[in-house]
């Protein structure tokens, strides 16, 4: 069974974080937020691209604290291309141990 994934762009009056950030919603849940509120998510003029998936598996920054990631961390995921599905795994804070989400399967269709 495929996850569903919705990108949302959240303007400076959107966001608490008084920037542009790309909203992560999977199954309509902001995933991103379930695991990390030390600071925005990406921009996404930074973030299309490199979520756009490909054979081989890419990491992807998707949050950094407000502060820097050396001193409050960041979230990342593994994205990559599996025939008809993008999947998205081995998500990461190097501030955590163990950030319990995912993996998520999404139809490349999609």
């Amino acid at each position: 069974m495929h996850n569903r994934l919705t990108l949302q762009v959240r303007t400076p009056p959107e966001s608490r974080w008084t920037g542009v950030e790309l909203r992560v919603l999977v199954d309509g849940r902001d995933v991103v937020a379930d695991v990390f509120e030390a600071g925005p998510n990406g921009d996404p003029d930074e973030l299309l691209g490199p979520l756009a998936p490909e054979r081989l598996s890419r990491e992807v920054q998707l949050a950094e604290a407000d502060c820097t990631e050396g001193c409050c961390g960041a979230i990342y995921v593994s994205v990559k291309r599996d025939g008809d599905d993008v999947v998205w795994d081995g998500w990461r804070n190097p501030d955590a141990v163990g950030v319990e989400i995912g993996p998520f399967r999404f139809d490349a269709e999609q």
